[in-house]
């Protein structure tokens, strides 16, 4: 997961709520008024038809856009998700058993690209798999853990049962996760993402702050 960045501060996900929608009303705003201007003038300078003008527009609108929000690699992903990447590493360092694997997917902010790839590569496998459990950005401190289940009541109730016997605590969940973990219940697998879900402004992700 190495999601991309504007060079806009919390325009996907925004650390300071009010700031963060004004920037996703005011950046595309913006945006559309400078486009209309540089198109408007180019027209007016060249004497282009108006068909060109707004070819011209849409190109700069955006091109600029999604150059800005995707073509720019974001470093600062510390919690969102070295985090995860490191803990399933870890783990499988120390697994000695049989039957699991351990998968590190990539670009699941661009839409879950890795993981549907995988699960349409592999879906004899899928067929034997019985679980599967996806980390997402367990980095923080502060917070709490969550386990998000797309899978029967049982598995909610056994995680929430685990959690109370071994001193954890996690709140256990039955939804749909937005990540990795969803192409692989769309397959029919029992499915449970794990994060830690942080207090305001601890642990923001997506922007130049995920950076402990």
């Amino acid at each position: 997961d190495t999601p991309a960045a504007s060079p806009i501060p919390n325009l996907m996900i925004p650390a300071n709520k009010i700031k963060g929608t004004l920037i996703h009303v005011l950046f595309p705003l913006a945006l559309a008024l400078l486009s209309m201007l540089v198109a408007l003038g180019a027209g007016k300078i060249f004497s282009l038809d108006n068909s060109v003008v707004i070819a011209i527009y849409l190109v700069l609108y955006f091109g600029v856009f999604f150059g800005s929000t995707r073509l720019i690699p974001n470093k600062h992903n510390k919690n969102d998700n070295t985090s995860g990447v490191a803990a399933v590493m870890s783990l499988a360092a120390d697994y000695h058993g049989e039957k699991a694997a351990f998968i590190l997917f990539d670009n699941e902010e661009k839409g879950l690209l890795g993981s549907k790839a995988y699960c349409e590569a592999h879906a004899d496998e899928l067929e034997k798999t019985v679980l599967c459990i996806n980390l997402d950005m367990i980095g923080c401190v502060m917070g709490k853990f969550a386990a998000v289940s797309t899978a029967e009541q049982r598995l909610v109730d056994y995680i929430s049962y685990l959690g109370d016997e071994i001193g954890l605590a996690v709140s256990s969940s039955q939804d749909v996760y937005s990540s990795d973990s969803t192409p692989f219940a769309d397959k029919g697998v029992p499915a449970v993402s794990f994060a830690r879900h942080s207090p305001p402004n601890t642990a923001t992700i997506h922007n130049s702050y995920d950076t402990k």
